[in-house]
Order: structure tokens, then sequence, then C-alpha cells
């Protein structure tokens, strides 16, 4: 039930997708606002960046997470590793 936490990993999950698609060049120097420039597609761009939002709000923030929360922030971020998986 550490939510927090497995938002975390699906947010690493998805940095990894992007990696693996070469949509993005990871790199432990860069931050995660610096990959917007590299993720072409507008709307895979946007949808970055809302996720990225919501894991900083979560995990700098250190916000507690309820369950129907969770519900909430993980189907956003799992649309988005659907769209990273459509990305051709």
């Amino acid at each position: 039930k550490d939510y927090r936490l497995a938002i975390r990993f699906i947010y690493l999950k998805n940095l990894k997708l992007l990696s693996d698609k070469e949509i993005i060049t990871w790199n432990a120097n860069k931050t995660n606002y610096s990959y917007q420039y590299e993720i072409k597609n507008n709307d895979l761009r946007s949808k970055f960046l809302e996720t990225t939002l919501i894991f900083d709000y979560v995990w700098y923030g250190e916000f507690s997470v309820e369950e129907v929360r969770f519900s909430e922030i993980s189907s956003r971020m799992n649309d988005f590793s659907n769209m990273i998986a459509n990305e051709r």
C-alpha cells in the first residue's frame, strides 16, 4: 500500500519505455523536464509533462496518496505507457 513508491516505479518504467523506443536518450544527469525537448510527438510530450507534474507533486512534494487517488493516477500513467507503446 505504498502508493507513492508505486507511482515512482510506474514513472520510471515510462522513462525506460521512452528510452527503449529511442524517443529520449536517458542520462542520469538530465532532469525529468529536460526530456520534453527530445519528444517530437506533441501529444506524447503533453502527456509526458502531465505525468511528470503528477510524479513531481507526489514524490518530491512527499504527498500521501490514498487508494482511490492512486487508481486515478495509475490509470493516467498507464495511458501514457500505452501511448509510448503505440509510438512509431
